[in-house]
């Protein structure tokens, strides 16, 4: 699902070079891709509303407060993701080179002649 956003994004972001600078320019050519057609006023209206993250920030702060939970369902959903995204982002401890001050990911190293330096 990922790449398929990412592919669309990008053409997108190509053919209309408008988007590259404007969140909302691109939402509005996102829409019109999945069917979603604004009018020319719909679109201004849309361009002066606050960005979809201020939205989506405000509902999760207030989540975090207490207020207005979400279902159980949405709160297993999100479980499951956050899971998910811990197990892609762990790694061993074999995968780190703890030979000098700070620990540091072999990934990152440089290998010379089948050693890390």
């Amino acid at each position: 699902m990922k790449h398929l956003s990412e592919d669309l994004v990008k053409g997108i972001l190509r053919d209309f070079p408008e988007t590259r600078d404007s969140d909302k320019k691109l939402y509005i050519r996102v829409f019109e891709h999945k069917g979603l057609y604004l009018t020319p006023e719909q679109q201004e209206i849309f361009s002066r509303l606050p960005s979809l993250e201020t939205y989506r920030r405000s509902r999760q702060k207030l989540q975090e407060q207490g207020y207005y939970k979400p279902s159980q369902r949405v709160k297993d959903m999100r479980m499951a993701k956050e899971v998910e995204m811990r197990e892609d982002f762990m790694t061993k401890d074999d995968d780190w080179d703890w030979s000098g001050p700070f620990p540091v990911l072999r990934s990152n190293l440089v290998m010379k002649q089948g050693r890390i330096f």
